[in-house]
């Protein structure tokens, strides 16, 4: 937490309340407050470290890689919410609906 953020693009960080590095995390978020890097901090009630690796059985982890593919597209200028794959059999959100694996 010693780097100068300044500059960086904006950040949105993401951390569940059962979270490992959560103080990390919000610590993270102050630090590019103070170094007027835009910034949004997350933290979603009752999740895990990595609770969006789950996406396809965690409706937390959908909603939360949803936010970070807007907020990616509105600064980078392109739409990249249809582009992510599920890991575990590589189908689309448009192609197969929600991918649901249990």
């Amino acid at each position: 937490m010693f780097a100068d953020l300044q500059g960086l693009p904006p950040l949105l960080i993401q951390a569940g309340s059962n979270e490992l590095l959560l103080d990390d995390a919000v610590r993270l978020a102050g630090r590019a407050a103070a170094d007027d890097t835009p910034v949004t901090l997350e933290v979603t009630p009752g999740v895990p470290h990595l609770f969006q690796a789950f996406a396809a059985i965690l409706e937390e982890g959908d909603a939360a890689l949803n936010r970070v593919t807007s907020s990616s597209g509105r600064h980078s200028g392109r739409d990249v919410r249809d582009e992510r794959q599920c890991v575990r059999c590589g189908s689309t959100p448009r192609a197969a609906g929600r991918a649901v694996h249990r």
